[in-house]
């Protein structure tokens, strides 16, 4: 809602009881799948603040799977799945202040069927995502620790699913995915 100045109160003053209120905007992120050509994706990047605007993250096709992250600066990173058969990459895209994007590749798989972003408290990107290697599919965590990508195999579950990854405060990895007709649950703590 909208916030109305208090009548009559002249340079901030204030009497008694009465209480300040502050109201905090943020702009609206949302990474999508542009459908640049039937059958063919973009990772694109849509941002609110007033108005929508768009940008394309990565001009590859055939991306998917984007988790999204912005720090305390305001810096945009995105981690998403790019699919050139026979092999797909994890890709992480960076837009620090008013650089353009940054793209790496992280991992290589055969599928990979989704990615999930977190940082740990040393800023550093970890990205758990789910690789399908007929007839198993694997959950993998891959992280960046200042000079490389480091790939890191976690479990082999039998169908395709999405997995979601958390680091707490003592960076211990949380990483959630449906197995059957249960919840998953796995850490390094």
């Amino acid at each position: 809602g909208s916030l109305a100045p208090l009548a009559g109160q002249a340079h901030g003053s204030a009497e008694q009881g009465q209480q300040i209120v502050v109201e905090a905007r943020a702009r609206g992120l949302i990474p999508y799948l542009a459908d640049a050509v039937p059958g063919w994706f973009q990772a694109t990047l849509a941002i609110y603040d007033g108005t929508w605007h768009y940008q394309t993250v990565d001009p590859e096709e055939n991306t998917s799977s984007a988790s999204l992250s912005v720090n305390d600066m305001g810096f945009i990173y995105i981690s998403y799945s790019l699919y050139n058969y026979p092999d797909s990459q994890v890709r992480f895209a960076k837009k620090e202040g008013a650089a353009n994007w940054s793209i790496e590749n992280a991992a290589s798989a055969t599928a990979i069927i989704n990615t999930s972003l977190a940082f740990d408290s040393t800023g550093k990107p970890w990205i758990a995502y789910i690789s399908d290697n007929d007839p198993d599919y694997n959950a993998k965590l891959v992280h960046w620790d200042g000079q490389q990508w480091w790939d890191d195999m976690l479990t082999t579950i039998s169908y395709q699913t999405q997995a979601s990854l958390a680091i707490d405060g003592q960076d211990h990895l949380h990483l959630a995915y449906p197995c059957w007709h249960n919840l998953c649950y796995a850490t390094n703590d």
